[in-house]
């Protein structure tokens, strides 16, 4: 009986990270896919059935606590759905951009995986490192697609920027959740709600300070 409800909280939670589990898998394929045979019609249907297999999994995902860094809520839950039901338009928008360039057309669509990924795991994060994890997989690719057209100086121009600002903002953020670390003795979200009240009774200004550099480094950048 207690493998049985081990088996069955293990297959909940697996579900729970199916849509993640699912894009992860699908760099993988597409990477294989432009090593061996590099098509962009190819490469985009490929991409669309990923996001649509990610998208349909995350339908049958239930609101679930997964361990301490991961909390798929109601609220990550539909913000997932959200972001996955976007980027299916998307997809035919970034299609018929890559038709009138000539280079690394097929890549750019690993490249917007990856930072899908990293929106999912913000989504996602019950923690501030894992937080801090998914904007840097979220930014990492972002400052290649910003600069993707590099024979051309603005978009190589704006992709310089970008990285400079992201590296800033990053700073900020770590700082910020530093001092958050102090003030609760804590990096996990919930556990932080739970002494809230009583922490804000004993120092405010370790929160204020944590808080402001956290949201600067949102802000700026993130």
């Amino acid at each position: 009986m207690m493998d049985e409800t081990l088996l069955a909280v293990g297959h909940v939670e697996l579900l729970a990270l199916s849509p993640l589990i699912v894009l992860g898998f699908g760099v993988l394929l597409l990477l294989l896919q432009i090593a061996f045979f590099r098509n962009l019609k190819a490469v985009f249907t490929t991409f669309n059935c990923i996001i649509v297999m990610s998208f349909v999994s995350s339908l049958f995902a239930q609101p679930i606590r997964i361990s301490d860094v991961f909390n798929l809520d109601f609220q990550a839950l539909l913000g997932i759905r959200f972001i996955l039901f976007l980027v299916i338009p998307m997809g035919f928008l970034f299609y018929d951009s890559l038709k009138r360039i000539s280079f690394l057309q097929e890549e750019f669509f690993v490249l917007f995986l990856i930072m899908l990924m990293g929106a999912l795991v913000v989504c996602m994060s019950n923690h501030f490192v894992t937080l801090f994890l998914g904007f840097e997989l979220l930014g990492l690719p972002a400052y290649i697609l910003v600069g993707y057209h590099y024979h051309l100086r603005k978009p190589l121009e704006a992709g310089y920027k970008y990285l400079i600002l992201s590296g800033v903002s990053g700073a900020f953020l770590l700082y910020g959740i530093s001092f958050l670390y102090a003030w609760s003795g804590t990096l996990q979200f919930d556990q932080i709600l739970d002494v809230l009240d009583e922490l804000l009774v004993q120092n405010k200004s370790l929160l204020l300070i944590g808080f402001t550099f956290f949201m600067a480094g949102i802000v700026t950048g993130k």
